[in-house]
């Protein structure tokens, strides 16, 4: 059993509930960037219940069932979107995005994760055929897709 107590967060799992589902449908397009979150579960999640290489194995298997709840309801009912390509970076004493390429992702907060994750969301959206449209916004404009 996963113990969520030491977390110290609150429950996200209410995105997949149908009045969140609803009101995104209402939406003409819904766009899907998602991987921030997954990304530092390892440095949550870390205690003596679920050590961080066990939260860093499941992650992926984790994703791949929340991802694919909510993508396949969401396309279901709306325009859907899914972005590759999001990933923490540095941005002080930045004006403008500076390419570089996917080995150089650091993995402070777990975006070392964010491509496993990205080929995740793919396999899901091939599998499921799902009707989502792929904005790929990997190397080299990942900077650029970088929202405050």
């Amino acid at each position: 059993t996963l113990d969520h107590s030491l977390r110290g967060h609150g429950d996200s799992s209410c995105l997949l509930r149908d009045d969140v589902i609803d009101k995104l449908a209402e939406f003409d397009y819904v766009f899907v960037q998602s991987v921030a979150w997954w990304t530092n579960l390892k440095k949550h999640l870390n205690s003596s219940t679920s050590p961080r290489e066990w939260v860093q194995k499941m992650t992926p298997i984790m994703y791949y069932d929340a991802i694919s709840a909510l993508l396949s309801r969401l396309s279901s009912q709306t325009k859907t979107f899914f972005v590759l390509g999001q990933v923490g970076t540095s941005c002080k004493n930045k004006t403008e995005p500076e390419p570089y390429v996917i080995e150089n992702i650091s993995d402070q907060y777990g975006w070392d994760m964010a491509p496993k994750l990205w080929d995740t969301a793919l396999a899901v959206i091939k599998e499921n055929e799902l009707n989502i449209q792929i904005v790929d916004a990997r190397e080299p404009l990942m900077q650029s897709v970088h929202a405050h």
